[in-house]
């Protein structure tokens, strides 16, 4: 089953071109955490649907996502720790670089790299790794290292099409085997690539684009360096940096795919048995659970199954401030079976953010504010405080009057004591 975790706030929409208004309402917008639950098969479907959801949500003004994965590696990965050590000793490196001790520069830029492939499942971005790599084949080549220079600057072009030596170095040994080296990336030389996992079921990107849930088969992949990320929801991310022969292929074992469990995986475990027990109309302890986890405002469930010759898609969106299930809906609305692809999950996610804001009440210019829901009077906790004193009040003064007068026999007067109701 697969989960992802996006936080969502909202603001009104300002006029076209208006950038004042549109500063203005950034400014003024509260977001609002949302972890967004996709129960389904773990397919490649499946989780191209989630993604599409994301990518929705993104584009509404003050959204901005969560990564359940972190939620629950909760720091026990020690991916991030490699990114740290990428960092530390990359800033070591250009120390060395810029003082032109060139040797002492390439070992700090070759162990940056090391830590940053390590780690690349928690880079937001390629560039620091790219930046090591331009480093590392300019100090490569001012020492006289052509061919190393080549493996460097084409490994850089990987994750950077666009990087230029002159950025990097003014030397002409690194504009040499940048050349080449771009002439290698260019050529339309291609192998094989093959991923597996344990457990199976994990997304896969390569070179931070999503290719697929493993087992993996991708006949035509552009020879040379990948860095490749195993990521399934309750495990830590994997990284694995590895070539693709041209004309042959290169695999990653379902040994070398292992994932370990991420720290909180039983409570999310627990979870999501509640979420699939419960079918169509979530059960209240799963939505508990989904809010004790994540610590979200609101929750987004999103159950994707098959249906005739596609998929169908429901969705509901629970406010978890109050526990109430805003709004509910299905896609497509008469229940067939279609290809859920980015107008489905646009379509689910338009209605959901559309019925938040009726209930907010929210008006042209202002920024949502969710107002405070009326319950049964009987159910809030002014009523029950109320009777408490009540029935205290008049369990004390009928003590007090029923007792005869000047009567303390039976009574320590010690100081100490106390008055106990039992209801």
């Amino acid at each position: 089953m697969l989960a992802m975790s996006i936080t969502l706030s909202w603001a009104p929409s300002a006029a076209a071109g208006d950038e004042a208004a549109i500063e203005a309402v950034g400014r003024a917008c509260r977001a609002r955490s949302v972890v967004v639950m996709i129960v389904g098969p773990a397919s490649r479907e499946v989780s191209e649907f989630g993604h599409s959801v994301s990518g929705a949500i993104s584009k509404y003004r003050c959204y901005t996502a969560v990564d359940v994965t972190d939620s629950l590696e909760a720091g026990m990965g020690k991916g991030l720790e490699r990114v740290e050590e990428g960092r530390a000793e990359a800033e070591k490196g250009m120390k060395a670089f810029l003082a032109m001790r060139l040797s002492l520069a390439r070992d700090h830029f070759s162990r940056s790299v090391d830590a940053y492939s390590d780690g690349f499942a928690y880079l937001p971005y390629g560039g620091p790794l790219a930046d090591s790599l331009m480093y590392l084949g300019a100090s490569e080549a001012g020492l006289g290292r052509h061919e190393e220079a080549v493996r460097s600057f084409r490994a850089a072009l990987r994750i950077r099409p666009d990087a230029d030596p002159s950025d990097y170095s003014a030397l002409p040994e690194v504009a040499d085997a940048f050349d080449e080296a771009s002439v290698l990336a260019g050529a339309d030389v291609t192998g094989a690539l093959m991923v597996d996992s344990r457990p199976a079921g994990a997304e896969v990107y390569v070179d931070q684009s999503f290719v697929g849930v493993t087992p993996v088969d991708e006949p035509e992949v552009a020879a040379g360096p990948h860095w490749v990320e195993l990521r399934k929801t309750g495990f830590i991310r994997k990284s694995i940096a590895l070539d693709v022969p041209a004309g042959g292929s290169a695999a990653v074992t379902a040994d070398q795919g292992t994932l370990k469990p991420a720290r909180r995986k039983p409570l999310y475990d627990t979870a999501m048995r509640k979420l699939l027990a419960s079918g169509d109309m979530e059960a209240m302890s799963a939505i508990e659970d989904v809010k004790a986890l994540f610590l979200s405002d609101m929750a987004l469930i999103v159950r994707v199954g098959r249906s005739g010759t596609g998929f169908s898609a429901r969705l509901s969106l629970w406010d978890l401030a109050t526990m109430q299930r805003i709004w509910s809906g299905t896609e497509p609305e008469s229940g067939a079976g279609s290809y859920l692809g980015r107008g489905a999950a646009e379509s689910l996610v338009s209605r959901a953010i559309a019925a938040d804001e009726e209930l907010a009440g929210v008006q042209e210019g202002g920024a949502a504010t969710l107002m405070a829901r009326k319950g049964v009077w009987w159910k809030q906790w002014w009523f029950w405080t109320l009777i408490g004193s009540v029935v205290v009040g008049g369990t004390v003064a009928a003590v007090l009057l029923t007792r005869p007068d000047g009567s303390d026999a039976g009574i320590e007067k010690d100081g100490n004591g106390a008055v106990i109701i039992r209801f």
